[in-house]
């Protein structure tokens, strides 16, 4: 019935009451990650990681490790503690997992692919040229492909052979995209202009 709830603050351990990343780990434990660093919740509190007060933005538990997209750039929390990436000087706001790879959106809305070994800059997706381009929000569509929104323009989404512009003309009336998510086939995308709702299979735009 939703009658018990517990309220976490910095009593509780948090390393801040401004929360903005929520992930899980495969062992069931919960990572936050706040203004001022990160904490794992386990037994019922929070443990913050030592010695890290980064602005931290996204979180994403992949292939055994937990990456951290902070305003600083790209950490990562595995077996031999926390890490930072530097092979990238960029902070990174969204992490998403997409076809067997981890994608990062930069501060710059620039698209890279993370790897364990190198961090590299994506310039086209299915022959969708990205170097001139700045997205603001992505998300994966599963086996159906990716979708994302660039600035003045509106939300490619992009399947495994090519990507289509889903814009004014295709009934969503404004280039303010605020949030992307899917869902059971079909793309929810936030707006100033309210909620749409598109079905990747027959292309029909909802609002």
């Amino acid at each position: 019935d939703y009658q018990n709830k517990t309220h976490f603050t910095g009593a509780n351990g948090l390393p801040d009451g401004l929360v903005l990343a929520i992930t899980e780990d495969a062992q069931g434990a919960i990572w936050v990650g706040t203004e001022r660093g990160l904490a794992r919740f386990t037994q019922g509190r929070f443990s913050p990681v030592p010695a890290f007060d980064a602005f931290v933005f996204t979180l994403k538990y992949y292939q055994e490790q937990l990456y951290i997209g902070t305003a600083t750039g790209l950490f990562v929390y595995g077996r031999g503690g926390l890490t930072q990436r530097n092979d990238i000087d960029q902070g990174i706001v969204q992490l998403e997992a997409h076809d067997q790879k981890l994608l990062g959106l930069t501060f710059g809305g620039k698209l890279v692919n993370i790897s364990k070994e190198k961090i590299t800059p994506i310039t086209n997706f299915n022959n969708l040229a990205l170097d001139t381009c700045r997205i603001t929000h992505m998300t994966s569509l599963g086996s159906s492909g990716i979708a994302l929104s660039v600035a003045g323009k509106g939300i490619y989404v992009c399947t495994n052979a090519d990507c289509y512009l889903l814009d004014e003309r295709n009934g969503i009336r404004t280039l303010n995209i605020k949030a992307l998510a899917a869902s059971a086939k079909r793309l929810w995308v936030g707006t100033d202009d309210g909620l749409y709702s598109i079905s990747f299979a027959a292309g029909d735009t909802q609002m």
